[in-house]
């Protein structure tokens, strides 16, 4: 599979011509590395990158698998709740908002738990 896929951007580069390309950027798969390191071999100036998008998306997945991160929205949540049901409160949110030149719009609940 990593032959297959080097071979395949081996082709691309040739295409388009190598001196073109600064960097090739991949997800962290065995076979992605290992085809990496192959096209290393051959063009040394190119840069291998993992993506990063990739990368924070399987951080988020682990991270949410736990019990914290959604307490900490739950509590976020009530927070909001607390403001927007009381008026005093948030006249004073609106206010120092104002004040500290705060563009937000406002406080809003990201995540229904």
């Amino acid at each position: 599979m990593a032959q297959n896929l080097a071979s395949e951007i081996k082709d691309v580069l040739q295409k388009i011509g190598p001196d073109k390309f600064a960097a090739i950027v991949t997800d962290n798969a065995a076979n992605c590395a290992l085809a990496q390191s192959i096209i290393s071999e051959k063009y040394p100036f190119i840069v291998n990158i993992h993506c990063i998008a990739h990368c924070v998306n399987l951080i988020t997945k682990d991270v949410f698998e736990h019990n914290f991160p959604k307490k900490v929205l739950k509590s976020c949540n009530k927070i909001v709740k607390f403001f927007n049901k009381s008026h005093q409160e948030k006249a004073l949110l609106v206010k120092y908002t104002k004040n500290f030149n705060i563009e937000s719009g406002g406080l809003k609940i990201w995540v229904e738990m």
